[in-house]
């Protein structure tokens, strides 16, 4: 069977189950879904609000827990003063201290 086939059999399935006067949607349709989707972006704001507004509550947790980390680190690294001088370096951007 080719697609045509197919699909005039699909329709003529369709036709005998659901008469074209029931497959149509209620007057006034497309408005109500038009009017509703203008309410609801207008509802939600803009991007840059959005990103802002995400941004101030992530932000704050993602540095403290940088800052817990890099702490974690330098501290578990004391018993070596090797490591220690490598890490304090490493975070000035310099080179390792000799």
């Amino acid at each position: 069977m080719t697609d045509r086939e197919t699909e005039s059999r699909v329709r003529e399935l369709l036709s005998d189950t659901y008469p074209p006067d029931e497959m149509r949607f209620d007057d006034g349709f497309a408005d109500r879904v038009l009017a509703r989707t203008r309410t609801d972006a207008a509802s939600r704001g803009d991007l840059t609000a959005a990103l802002t507004r995400h941004c101030r509550r992530v932000i704050p947790v993602l540095l403290a827990a940088s800052l817990a980390l890099a702490a974690w680190n330098l501290t578990s690294s004391r018993g070596n003063n090797e490591q220690t001088t490598e890490n304090y370096s490493l975070l000035q951007g310099a080179e390792a201290f000799q």
